[in-house]
């Protein structure tokens, strides 16, 4: 398979990377049913969750080591290997300290698989294109499964139908991996000519690229996190709140497809730090009018812009790096993002309520932007030399 072949690539990877945002976003309704199960406290709960995300963390900052020589198939298959085993797993481990394994486990699989795909998509001849459709394929499978699970499970069958979906999902996603390339091919001439390259480039420019990853993804985290929580305090109940986020994630995937299409336009400074400067805003709209239509509006839009930056933000990493290994390093980013975000989030909201929370995560991704738009001349730059 050619990665310059767009059709082909971003299918291929979309359903790869679902894999791994499946799992993420049904996490609520997996650690639901095996609270339901085995009851299980919220703080054990809590720290199955986490293990997930430091196993794909882990997979993720490892990645230029075991990508080093730039083996795409062999390494996709044996990490799908360990994620697909490990959900299995689940449906037959009963006690808390194999079951937090088996979530690292899975994280390492997984996520091991998402960094893989966003490296691949950087050998696209349009990555941010590539990264919106990325984003948008890849949330597919789990809004389907967000809906689907609740209504095809009973309180008894919980854990079963739950667990039995997402295991069945992520084989059949698994089964593109045979039509990967059996390695990416380098970049540049030759292998003292990379390194050249490598010995002269600063670090920092990389560095700053991989923060603004961080950083915007740490913010929507924080704010998403907590989104249910705001609704209750403000006498909003869970029903209506549960729909509003189901909504925000299906145009969160729509706008991450026009993203990709609008490839290196959208990806200029100015649309960019435009739709971030709305998601404050509209962030700031959920704090000041927590009622029906403020609430509505203000969650729907900003998860719909994080949807536009995310992609964006991740599209530059690659072009800031010289040989090309360090192109799975958005992936150990974004999940170490979805870690601070939340618990930064947390703490902010129980030290100084709602309004606090979500101003500090606004002005997180704003971070974040700032950061995107200091090393977007730079990136772009080297990438019209290529």
């Amino acid at each position: 398979m050619d990665p310059r072949d767009h059709v082909r690539t971003n299918l291929v990877a979309g359903a790869l990377t679902s894999t791994h945002l499946t799992i993420r976003t049904l996490m609520p309704l997996l650690l639901a049913a095996l609270g339901t199960a085995y009851g299980f406290a919220e703080g054990r709960l809590g720290d199955l969750g986490a293990a997930y995300s430091a196993g794909a963390t882990l997979a993720a900052m490892t990645s230029p080591w075991w990508m080093s020589g730039l083996q795409m198939r062999m390494p996709a298959l044996a990490l799908l290997g360990i994620g697909i085993a490990a959900v299995g797993g689940m449906l037959l481990v009963q006690h808390f300290w194999p079951l937090m394994l088996l979530f690292a486990l899975a994280g390492v699989g997984h996520g091991g698989v998402f960094a893989l795909m966003i490296t691949l998509l950087s050998r696209t001849d349009d990555p941010n294109r590539s990264y919106g459709w990325q984003w948008c394929l890849g949330s597919v499978p789990g809004i389907v499964l967000v809906y689907a699970a609740p209504a095809l499970s009973t309180p008894a069958t919980g854990l079963l139908v739950t667990f039995g979906l997402v295991l069945a999902s992520n084989m059949v996603a698994g089964l593109p991996a045979l039509r990967l390339p059996a390695r990416l091919e380098p970049i540049g001439t030759t292998v003292g000519t990379r390194h050249t390259q490598a010995a002269t480039e600063p670090a920092w420019p990389l560095a700053l690229g991989l923060f603004a990853v961080l950083a915007t993804y740490s913010g929507v985290t924080g704010a998403w996190a907590f989104f249910g929580r705001v609704a209750l305090a403000n006498g909003l109940g869970s029903v209506y709140p549960g729909i509003v986020l189901a909504i925000a994630t299906a145009a969160s995937s729509a706008v991450s497809l026009l993203a990709g299409e609008a490839g290196n336009r959208g990806s200029r400074p100015l649309p960019m730090l435009v739709a971030a400067l709305g998601l404050f805003a509209t962030l700031l709209l959920v704090a000041l009018q927590p009622n029906r239509i403020g609430y509505g509006i203000g969650v729907v839009t900003s998860i719909a812009l994080a949807g536009w930056l995310l992609p964006l933000v991740v599209g530059i990493v690659p072009k800031l790096d010289p040989t090309g290994r360090a192109a799975g390093l958005p992936a150990a980013a974004l999940g170490v993002g979805a870690v601070t975000g939340p618990a930064i989030a947390g703490h902010v909201y129980q030290a100084a309520g709602s309004l606090t929370m979500l101003v500090v995560a606004g002005g997180t991704t704003l971070a974040g932007l700032l950061a995107y738009v200091a090393v977007h001349g730079r990136a772009f730059a080297r990438h019209a030399v290529r």
